[in-house]
């Protein structure tokens, strides 16, 4: 997996693409529009980046900041959130701001948000209201927690911890409503 980048930014490409050269290969790399903004060609950059895989494509994500890849990894896994959907959500919101949305059940804020209506504002509400971090002061959302263990067959097989068991390493409790 790419987890960044460093390189020249050859060109911005229509539609939030930037192509960035690393070592002789240049990379296409989807951006939100705050981050294109601040990307200009012949300048060098350093990108955090996403690899999204799919059976047709392997499609490259890239962020200034971790905060922000963090919110969009925590978006993707929320159920009906794909990559393109957590772009648009991204480029109307920074990850605090987000944070604060979710916080605050602000339903309205995530509506302006292209593709987002009542309803699938509603449900990202419920679904990322239980995974905002317990300090308010970082914006990031705590991602699932996933463990690996040896089975008794030895084959390895993924479990997936519960919100309770998430809410304890995270240090809140599960009926605080956090």
């Amino acid at each position: 997996m790419i987890g960044s980048l460093r390189g020249v930014i050859v060109e911005r490409i229509e539609g939030s693409m930037v192509l960035i050269e690393v070592g002789g290969v240049g990379y296409l790399v989807h951006v939100t529009p705050r981050t294109l903004a601040e990307l200009e060609p012949t300048s060098n950059a350093f990108l955090y980046v996403h690899q999204h895989v799919r059976e047709d494509a392997h499609t490259l994500f890239g962020f200034l900041d971790r905060d922000e890849r963090r919110t969009f990894e925590s978006l993707i896994a929320t159920h009906g959130i794909g990559p393109s959907m957590a772009m648009a959500i991204l480029g109307t919101h920074s990850p605090r701001a987000l944070t604060d949305i979710v916080a605050n059940g602000d339903t309205a804020s995530l509506t302006l948000v292209p593709g987002v209506g009542k309803k699938t504002a509603e449900r990202l509400l419920i679904e990322l209201k239980g995974t905002q971090p317990s300090d308010p002061g970082r914006t990031r959302f705590v991602v699932w927690i996933v463990q690996r263990r040896p089975s008794s067959r030895g084959a390895r097989r993924t479990r997936v911890r519960t919100r309770r068991d998430s809410r304890r390493i995270t240090g809140t409790r599960c009926g605080d409503g956090r």
